[in-house]
């Protein structure tokens, strides 16, 4: 088989995952928030200077931190196999804490041009979170995303940015 060939199926196992793995309770909202998640690791993998070369995983603090309305739609996640959690966890760079990690699954990756691969994760805070995994507005998830992608492509390579105010010329 030649590698489109093999490349179109491995696409349209993951069409066929997403189209057929149909979540009874809070289905939308699953099915958003990985969206959302997906858009997130895209949008970081394809900056101008990515921060991780194979993203498809993130990490929080502690799920205790984050909404129950955010912790049902993540648990539900897993349940139907959108994500997959880490074992281990994540060791916290600036304190003596494990972080909770999760992967988007490998059957769903292509879907949104994600490796299978898994190499490094994205530490989200609990707002992005928050944004991605609650019933918000797209466009309030949208200015956090262009708020937290905007450093990683020029011409603002690792300077703040305001995101919310354009330049006059």
């Amino acid at each position: 088989f030649s590698i489109k060939a093999q490349s179109e199926g491995v696409r349209d196992a993951a069409a066929w995952f997403w189209d057929d793995a149909q979540p009874d309770c809070f289905g939308y909202e699953v099915r958003e928030a990985v969206d959302r998640l997906a858009e997130l690791m895209r949008s970081v993998r394809y900056s101008s200077r990515p921060s991780e070369c194979s993203l498809v995983a993130f990490s929080l603090k502690s799920v205790s931190e984050i909404s129950p309305e955010v912790r049902k739609i993540i648990e539900h996640s897993v349940n139907w196999s959108f994500l997959i959690p880490i074992r281990d966890g994540r060791s916290n760079k600036n304190s003596e804490t494990v972080d909770d990690k999760y992967r988007i699954a490998p059957m769903l990756a292509p879907k949104w041009g994600l490796p299978e691969g898994r190499r490094g994760a994205l530490e989200i805070d609990p707002a992005l979170i928050t944004a991605m995994f609650s019933s918000s507005p797209r466009h309030a998830f949208q200015s956090l995303l262009e708020k937290r992608v905007a450093g990683m492509n020029a011409p603002y390579f690792g300077k703040p940015v305001n995101v919310g105010q354009k330049d006059l010329f």
